[in-house]
């Protein structure tokens, strides 16, 4: 019985550590782009890297955010690419970006944090000076 009684804590505890789910007041920022790879990069190579080191990079930089990679299957554009920037609240996202995006004091020492995986991502993409294609989109 007590083996039972773990057990079913253990599996509740790993249930409820893997969903994620959307909730009322939640801020989501829908960001697409088209990177233009660096020679001999593939479309896996930049996936990988921005899934396995830019993202949580940019999560530890900015408390509160958690980030998801996205590639377009078929569309308007199915060349395209996104990160979904999930905040709990709107205040939590403004504690860092100003109303029209414009970073606020707290954002910019989050963004002073982020020189070298800036430098890395030169290794997979010519960049580009212009900005990404967001909306930001709160839960009601």
């Amino acid at each position: 019985m007590k083996k039972a009684v773990i057990t079913l804590i253990c599996a509740l505890f790993s249930f409820h550590s893997f969903s994620q789910s959307l909730q009322k007041g939640n801020l989501v920022g829908l960001h697409t782009f088209s990177p233009t790879l660096k020679d001999g990069v593939t479309m896996e190579d930049f996936a990988k890297f921005v899934t396995t080191k830019a993202i949580p990079v940019y999560e530890d930089a900015f408390p509160g955010m958690k980030m998801y990679f996205i590639r377009s299957l078929r569309g308007k554009d199915s060349s395209s690419l996104g990160i979904i920037y999930m905040f709990k609240t709107e205040s939590d996202r403004n504690k860092y970006f100003g109303y029209s995006g414009q970073l606020t004091e707290l954002g910019k020492a989050a963004v002073a944090k982020l020189s070298d995986i800036g430098k890395e991502f030169e290794k997979y993409e010519v960049a580009s000076n212009e900005p990404d294609i967001y909306n930001d989109w709160l839960v009601e």
